[in-house]
């Protein structure tokens, strides 16, 4: 138990890269069927942490989930993995079974529950400080997730000015010439989604308007391969 405000330590805040990312529409799925929206996070945060890189930390929030990596090369490395893995996973699902997910990256002064030079005898009360994250760049990366297309990433200004090489631009591209046929096929794969949900508006509760936004976004972030004639 602790008697006095002052006797907390008070950790000194680090720079760091802060990714937030989340699978869209969560709330109107779970009016749909609780069930299958329950399996859709789980696997959401079961990918997360399976593809957890050794310089990265995840904070699982639910629908979502926060990185934290003060290396920008192993928080890149985690940004293409997470995103490859889950567009396989997606291109082989029934449309009605297709998730979307999308994330914002920023940079700047953070603090994490581990940098509590702080022990409790209870381990489970040691762990939920550990889970703490605090600092206004989780704030920027929340908010600039709302402004990424799906299945793409967004770059708050503080990222794209201290790392102009890697995030020059307000959309990070995590597919490469290597994989650009997946995301091709993800395109479509989405935009097959798009209309049955149009559709079925009366089931997924998703309004046409954003739809049609999504769809924009989406047609601009994700290439249209045109795939040569083997003949």
């Amino acid at each position: 138990m602790v008697d006095k405000l002052d006797s907390l330590p008070s950790p000194d805040p680090k720079n760091s890269y802060v990714f937030w990312m989340d699978i869209m529409g969560t709330g109107n799925r779970m009016y749909q069927n609780i069930s299958d929206t329950a399996r859709n996070l789980l696997y959401f945060q079961i990918l997360s942490k399976e593809l957890e890189i050794e310089e990265c930390t995840i904070y699982p929030m639910m629908d979502g989930v926060y990185v934290v990596s003060e290396d920008l090369d192993e928080m890149i490395v985690f940004l293409k993995a997470t995103f490859e893995r889950a567009a396989r996973q997606v291109v082989e699902r029934e449309v009605e079974d297709v998730f979307l997910i999308r994330g914002g990256l920023s940079y700047g002064p953070i603090v994490e529950g581990k940098d509590f030079q702080i022990e409790f005898n209870d381990q489970e009360y040691q762990d939920n400080i550990e889970s703490l994250l605090i600092g206004p760049p989780m704030v920027e990366a929340y908010t600039m997730e709302e402004e990424a297309p799906p299945f793409g990433i967004a770059i708050h200004e503080s990222a794209r000015s201290f790392t102009p090489d890697d995030f020059r631009y307000q959309w990070y591209k995590w597919f490469s010439p290597d994989n650009r046929e997946l995301a091709n096929d993800l395109r479509k794969t989405i935009e097959a989604y798009f209309n049955y949900s149009k559709r079925h508006a009366h089931v997924t509760n998703y309004p046409a308007e954003k739809i049609d936004h999504h769809m924009e976004l989406m047609q601009q972030y994700l290439p249209e391969v045109k795939l040569k004639n083997s003949n």
